[in-house]
């Protein structure tokens, strides 16, 4: 009677840590081709550039504290607040790395970075 008890305990503690939110820093950047950006000028692109970085900044905060909820333990087993009631922000912060990685790419291309000398 233990065995059939078992299996579906373990099954939830793995579905539920397989729900847990990751850090930011754990989270790939969007696929973006810089050639997006290709007709705006460099003025345009540190704008684009700036905007993007801070909202990647909030987003990553938010991100970490989702991190940070799931980590909330009730009884020694840890309790997905964050998992269970936000919306996962990982999508988000992971759209805006590659956001930023696009816009720096394309002010390189553009020359609109000078070179480190």
């Amino acid at each position: 009677m233990f065995e059939t008890t078992r299996a579906p305990i373990t099954l939830c503690i793995l579905l539920c840590l397989a729900a847990c939110a990751k850090r930011h820093d754990e989270i790939a950047p969007e696929l973006i081709e810089p050639g997006a950006y290709a007709q705006a000028s460099c003025r345009d692109l540190a704008r684009m550039h700036a905007k993007t970085t801070r909202a990647l900044i909030f987003s990553e905060l938010v991100q970490d504290k989702h991190y940070h909820d799931d980590r909330i333990r009730t009884f020694g087993a840890p309790t997905l607040m964050a998992t269970l009631f936000d919306e996962d922000a990982a999508p988000e912060v992971a759209r805006l790395k590659g956001d930023a990685l696009a816009l720096a790419a394309q002010m390189q291309r553009a020359g609109c970075i000078l070179p480190v000398r």
